[in-house]
């Protein structure tokens, strides 16, 4: 222990812990305490002067029993006590040092906390086992639903002074504890103690004294290991880069400062991307539930209900879009696009006849959808005509039937009746597909200086090849030329219309390339609903 002597001109010296919670008597030479030389009262009360000791209950009561042990009434030499510490006896067996006064150590307030609720609670970790950890996908942010119990407030406490030995006053750090009230976004929750509801979505901010709920979710660097993937429930904004192999998902819109690398995105609103979306072999997937706008696109996998607009290039991506590709001021270079309502390009494909292949309109696959259908409802009805022409002559004379006879005869027109309601079913679906697959106007591809060989363009069951350059400004659509549809290139240079070589889709290629896109990737599964 770390000790200050105060020296005295008596046997006897006061010596205190470091933080002068405590003091003891020490006696300087314990073979100077004789029977006829004992301890006197004097002696002591200067030694507790000289060292400055505060004269309290607790010390008087100290004083005493030491004087019974060392003062001239004592009747024999003392052994220590449990006021005394456990070293080395003197000569007398008189205890070398005596515990006379204690201070009393200060209690520390605590502002009032913010303690969440048991479901929000993240999982702990046993970081010692040899279990597999996904760190791409743990989530280090967490955004909660609106009308939720999300935790409760642990009210504050207030902190006590203390003393030390010498009657000197100890502030505790927290002396008066700061309660912790409820901004925007919370309420306090009826019948729970201290409990938090919110009333807006959001992430649960507490700064200094106050708790709220921010309705957008501001990550100031990347989406990397130190934010972890996020999971929110409101608007994100990424001031960085969302990096390969983590997600972001919402229902609600996504700003990114920098760049999409192959991440995994899927948010219910608009995406916006200042820079680019990276794909790295289509090993990332962008799912938007709105419109996607960024600067280019390489090598990226991005499906979304409404526009995509990239103002530099689209290089070799899959893209889907229930609205137009807009790529006004820039290229389409390789890849496969999907644009319902059309698409606008400056130049499509390179001079290095990369295949770029682009499909407007109703999807294909839906078209091959509804052939399906029509071939399926066409085989049922063919199939319960031809079950009722059997049974038809033994309903013309049921009354010479067996039992099992007329059982048989009722089963086969029942077995009809069930084919021809998969068939009603099959009719709505083709129905269905064909009211709302197709684009609100008639589509087109606008392209603004160039069309480059290895371009193909489908619209709806037709499609053409490009060859050979093509120049623009061109707007390629369907026509009807003499009673049939064909894809024509209107030049708004020349004012001329030029049917392009085109033809029908092959249906069985297209199959087959269906279902070998499925059983490669596993994923959208659904395009003809879209």
């Amino acid at each position: 222990m770390s000790s200050k002597s105060v020296k005295t001109a008596t046997r006897l010296e006061v010596v205190f812990a470091e933080d002068r919670m405590r003091a003891w008597f020490q006696l300087r030479d314990p073979a100077s305490v004789r029977e006829d030389e004992p301890i006197s009262a004097e002696e002591v009360a200067r030694a507790l002067k000289a060292g400055r000791i505060e004269i309290t209950e607790q010390v008087k009561t100290r004083v005493a029993n030491y004087i019974a042990l060392v003062g001239p009434n004592a009747v024999k030499p003392a052994r220590p006590t449990e006021d005394t510490e456990d070293e080395e006896d003197g000569p007398r067996e008189i205890p070398e040092r005596f515990l006379i006064a204690e201070g009393r150590p200060p209690v520390e307030g605590r502002h009032a906390e913010f303690e969440w609720d048991e479901q929000f609670k993240g999982e702990a970790h046993d970081w010692n086992q040899e279990a597999s950890i996904d760190y791409f996908s743990l989530n280090t942010i967490l955004t909660v639903p609106e009308e939720t119990l999300i935790g409760r407030i642990v009210p504050p406490e207030n902190g006590q002074t203390g003393v030390d030995v010498c009657g000197r006053e100890l502030r505790p750090r927290i002396l008066q504890g700061v309660a912790l009230s409820l901004g925007e976004g919370l309420k306090a929750a009826e019948g729970e103690a201290c409990g938090v509801v919110t009333q807006t979505a959001g992430r649960v901010v507490v700064e200094r004294d106050t708790i709220r709920v921010d309705q957008v979710l501001v990550i100031r660097n990347d989406i990397d290991f130190d934010s972890g993937s996020v999971d929110a429930c409101i608007d994100v904004d990424v001031s960085g880069t969302v990096r390969s192999r983590f997600s972001v998902k919402t229902p609600k819109s996504l700003k990114v400062g920098k760049a999409i690398e192959a991440a995994f995105v899927e948010t219910g609103g608009d995406i916006a991307v200042r820079g680019g979306i990276l794909g790295q072999e289509r090993a990332g997937k962008i799912r938007s539930g709105g419109s996607v706008t960024a600067r280019f696109c390489e090598e990226a996998d991005v499906r979304a209900v409404g526009d995509i607009r990239f103002t530099r290039e689209s290089l070799n991506s899959v893209l889907h879009t229930d609205g137009k590709l807009l790529v006004a001021h820039g290229s389409i270079i390789g890849g496969s696009t999907y644009a319902r309502g059309g698409v606008e390009a400056k130049v499509l494909g390179s001079a290095a006849g990369v295949p770029t292949d682009i499909a407007i309109g109703t999807h294909p696959k839906v078209l091959l959808r509804i052939r399906q259908l029509e071939s399926e409802i066409k085989a049922a009805h063919k199939t319960a005509e031809q079950i009722r022409e059997r049974v038809q002559p033994l309903i013309a004379n049921m009354k010479r039937l067996t039992r099992e006879q007329r059982e048989q005869a009722t089963e086969l027109l029942s077995k009809a009746d069930e084919i021809e309601f998969s068939a009603s079913d099959k009719e709505a679906e083709r129905k269905d597909l064909i009211e709302n697959s197709g684009p609100a106007e008639p589509p087109f591809v606008r392209v603004e200086k160039l069309v480059n060989p290895g371009v193909r363009i489908a619209i709806g069951m037709r499609e053409t090849r490009f060859a050979e350059p093509l120049r623009g400004p061109l707007r390629i659509e369907i026509r009807k030329i003499e009673g049939a549809s064909e894809i024509v290139a209107a030049s708004k240079r020349t004012g001329s219309l030029t049917v392009l070589p085109n033809n029908e889709i092959d249906l069985k290629s297209l199959a087959a390339a269906a279902q070998a896109d499925g059983e490669n990737d596993g994923t959208d599964e659904d395009d003809h609903t879209n």
